[in-house]
């Protein structure tokens, strides 16, 4: 399996959303402190590792599913939330599976 791209998840992150802004690619990360939404951490995603992962970064629907894939690599469960906004490509709840 072709693992160029890594995400390098915050241990205490819960939520992650995925953005397209002109052509770029990136993550947020979202952590919770029981209720309460804490901490946001982002990372860029580079559209070379994407292309070494034979990832087209200009196909939204191929990179969705290749950052469902790493998240699942990376040992997380991803339930799939509804998007909400334009720059929003996907957004997830994550939790990581040896967390449970």
């Amino acid at each position: 399996m072709d693992d160029h791209v890594r995400l390098n998840v915050p241990p205490a992150a819960r939520t992650v959303r995925l953005l397209s802004r002109n052509r770029r690619w990136g993550v947020y990360y979202r952590s919770l402190l029981g209720d309460v939404e804490g901490r946001v951490e982002f990372r860029h995603i580079d559209a070379d590792l994407l292309r070494l992962d034979d990832v087209d970064p200009d196909d939204t629907g191929a990179v969705i599913a290749h950052i469902e894939g790493r998240l699942r690599a990376a040992g997380y469960a991803a339930r799939r939330r509804p998007d909400e906004r334009d720059a929003v490509a996907a957004s997830w709840d994550i939790e990581h599976l040896g967390a449970a």
